[in-house]
């Protein structure tokens, strides 16, 4: 009799030190999706009882609960290079997707595994995104010298690319989640890219201030016209009107860079009516005949 007693309390603690470990505690914030006999069922935050021997419960995954967390992308690549159309590759730095899991249950009840389901989705048309893009739409900076991918306008159009795709969105909605955004931390372009693209730039900033400076060379032609037409129109002969006119244009672009000018007067009256028109800082009368301009 005293030999069953002491059997029976022994199971009975046999039975209590299994009980208690098989007590887990789920983090605040956490949840744990339990296959229990083939049945899903979700641990929400708190102690629970977890037979995992026997096979009869089996813990899939271990997720953040009602907050966003990143799934990274193409994380079995250890340097991820995406095809340009314009030819060369975009290299990126740790891009990821942020979601929120509203209804974990759902999510493993469609899928055994729903993230790496996800994930392949997001892979495949942001690569086909990157594939029609061209250098200039992939760069911030378009001054060679201080030439830096931009990073921003790359997430943000990777981010429309990802909302813009109905297979993504459907499958997101599909899980019971909602979609966050994408984030990037950097990217590059290979050497070979990032030389041709310094060459391209280069070449269309000389081009640029060609322009410029033809366009300069076409207004001074212009104004020194108009100025010798209204000197001609005030009694000058040709020959001088045109050495005037240029003179008094070149004292104007002295004075627009805060020079000194020292302008014709005659018989009071400044000549053609034309001087007044510029901002003169220091004038000083001269006869007819006399001095000429000083700078």
């Amino acid at each position: 009799m005293g030999m069953w007693i002491f059997i029976f309390l022994g199971a009975v603690l046999g039975i209590i030190l299994f009980l208690l470990k098989c007590i887990r505690r789920i983090p605040a914030r956490e949840i744990w999706i339990v296959d229990h006999l083939g049945k899903i069922v979700a641990k929400e935050p708190g102690y629970t009882i977890l037979i995992e021997h026997f096979g009869i419960d089996r813990v899939i995954a271990k997720l953040p609960w009602r907050v966003s967390f990143s799934v990274k992308l193409f994380e079995d690549v250890e340097e991820i290079r995406i095809d340009l159309r314009e030819g060369g590759e975009v290299i990126l730095k740790d891009p990821r997707i942020w979601i929120t899991l509203v209804e974990p249950r759902k999510a493993f009840e469609i899928s055994e595994k729903p993230l790496q389901q996800l994930r392949e989705i997001a892979e495949h048309r942001l690569t086909g995104g990157i594939n029609n893009m061209t250098h200039d739409e992939l760069t911030l900076s378009r001054v060679p010298s201080i030439m830096r991918p931009g990073r921003e306008i790359l997430q943000r159009k990777l981010d429309e690319i990802l909302r813009s795709s109905r297979e993504f969105m459907d499958f997101v909605k599909t899980i019971g989640a909602e979609f966050n955004g994408f984030t990037l931390d950097d990217f590059d372009f290979d050497p070979e890219t990032l030389r041709q693209r310094r060459e391209r730039i280069l070449s269309a900033m000389n081009i640029t201030i060609a322009e410029n400076r033809s366009k300069a060379t076409l207004n001074e032609v212009s104004a020194v016209g108009a100025i010798t037409q209204m000197l001609k129109q005030s009694g000058f002969d040709p020959k001088s009107a045109g050495k005037t006119a240029t003179r008094l244009f070149e004292n104007s672009q002295v004075l627009e860079k805060g020079g000194t000018v020292i302008i014709w007067r005659g018989g009071g009256q400044v000549i053609g009516g034309i001087v007044p028109t510029f901002p003169v800082k220091k004038e000083k009368n001269y006869p007819l005949g006399g001095k000429g301009r000083h700078y």
